[in-house]
């Protein structure tokens, strides 16, 4: 009787497992979007993008395809980030979502009393690009995607790309790519409210 007993309870115990299982990955394949909120809350961000990049597949929705770029970013995986970020700067929409973004973040970051100046989307999305093409060994696309991301940019404005990549390469200690960098920072004539930002970097940059 006992091993009876214990038999159908193993047994039970399994068709619960099973259960389980298929239901984690019914959920998984039919529920991307929520699936990648809940390893994003965990913190497990190199989980995450893959559950973005199915909802993305699903969709081939602009909010999930920049979620694919953030979590990547999160994650500090540099070919997820090339893969995604460059599919996002390249869609005709990009611009208009990176002024949405921006007027959400700075209304956050105003509400919560934080003082960070202007916030600006673009700029992290194409900054991080660039320094994950450096990372990858490409400094010469790095510094291509560095020079697209200020292209049409007023002035030197705050954690922009060349500011972000110089930061990179400093670490780093590349200083063909820093002086390249340095080359280029100076044919920029910052605003006057910028004036120390930009020196800042100028002195990171000669070292």
């Amino acid at each position: 009787m006992k091993n009876l007993i214990s038999g159908t309870a193993i047994k039970t115990f399994l068709a619960v497992i099973i259960v389980l299982a298929l239901t984690y990955v019914g959920v998984s394949f039919w529920l991307p979007g929520p699936m990648a909120s809940l390893y994003e809350d965990m913190g497990s961000y190199s989980i995450a993008v893959r559950y973005a990049s199915l909802a993305y597949t699903y969709s081939g929705g602009q909010e999930d395809l920049a979620r694919c770029v953030d979590d990547s970013i999160l994650a500090d995986s540099n070919a997820d980030v090339i893969r995604f970020a460059e599919q996002l700067v390249e869609r005709e929409d990009f611009e208009d979502y990176c002024l949405r973004r921006d007027q959400e973040m700075n209304y956050k970051l105003e509400a919560a009393g934080i003082e960070y100046g202007e916030y600006s989307y673009r700029q992290f999305v194409i900054g991080n690009l660039a320094c994950a093409y450096f990372s990858e060994g490409d400094a010469g696309k790095a510094v291509e995607w560095a020079d697209s991301g200020m292209r049409g940019i007023e002035g030197f404005p705050a954690n922009n790309a060349y500011a972000m990549l110089a930061s990179r390469a400093v670490t780093a200690g590349d200083g063909q790519t820093c002086q390249t960098l340095l080359e280029h920072v100076r044919q920029i004539a910052p605003l006057p409210a910028q004036q120390d930002y930009y020196s800042s970097v100028l002195s990171l940059l000669q070292g």
